[in-house]
């Protein structure tokens, strides 16, 4: 099935064989991530617009809604905007979910224990923009606005390392399904990959277009998948 999102919030599933069905939040919508388990399961979010699970079978209502972080020391509310989202893998319906903020943030929620983030830990001094679990689920690869890709522990957010080379923006981060490396996009026009191990730049390729997405379509190397609005 084809699922799609706007900015304004519509969140369209198209099942094969069947009619469209339509989400419509009415609120500022980021990111939108589909799972890769459960079939039509899609966690969406935004600014002022907190994580939400949708199911395209039971969509009136999502069947998570994120409860926001408990207020700071000041006793004010802690602002949300949801700017990147990734299903923690092999996590089934009630999904852990990876989620990076507009505000240098990365959060984790169990949505089987709690509406509330677990933790909430800050990753450098620009908004997060990409993010991606590995398939052991022990580490979130993440990047931000000022190119900076860094490796967090994923059951405490502490951060592991950090990996260097992207100038600008980070578009996307893909973790490999099979091997320890990730590959990076961003507005320098390069795609990089990374041994997430070694801290290596195993690749890098240049392209006259800015990348928005990197990928690996098959669980071999090296193939990558790009695109770009523009090619």
């Amino acid at each position: 099935a084809l699922i799609t999102c706007t900015d304004k919030g519509t969140v369209t599933f198209w099942p094969e064989g069947t009619e469209k069905v339509e989400v419509r939040m009415d609120k500022p919508t980021s990111c939108m991530r589909a799972s890769g388990t459960c079939h039509l399961q899609v966690a969406t979010g935004g600014k002022d617009n907190d994580l939400k699970i949708w199911d395209g079978n039971k969509s009136e209502k999502p069947v998570f809604q994120a409860k926001n972080a408990r207020n700071d020391w000041l006793d004010l509310r802690v602002p949300v905007w949801v700017n990147a989202v990734c299903f923690v893998p092999e996590t089934g319906d009630q999904p852990t979910i990876a989620v990076g903020t507009g505000y240098h943030q990365v959060r984790l929620y169990d949505t089987r224990k709690q509406r509330r983030p677990l933790y909430t830990q800050e990753f450098g001094e620009t908004p997060i923009t990409a993010l991606d679990v590995t398939p052991d689920s022990r580490y979130i690869i993440v990047g931000n606005g000022a190119g900076v890709i860094g490796r967090l522990d994923l059951r405490v957010g502490k951060v592991v390392n950090t990996y260097k080379g992207a100038a600008g923006c980070v578009t996307c981060v893909k973790c490999h399904q099979t091997l320890p490396i990730a590959a990076a996009c961003g507005l320098d026009q390069f795609v990089r990959v990374y041994n997430l191990e070694t801290k290596k730049l195993v690749q890098n390729v240049c392209h006259p277009h800015m990348f928005f997405h990197a990928g690996f379509p098959l669980r071999s190397w090296p193939v990558i998948s790009c695109f770009s609005l523009t090619s």
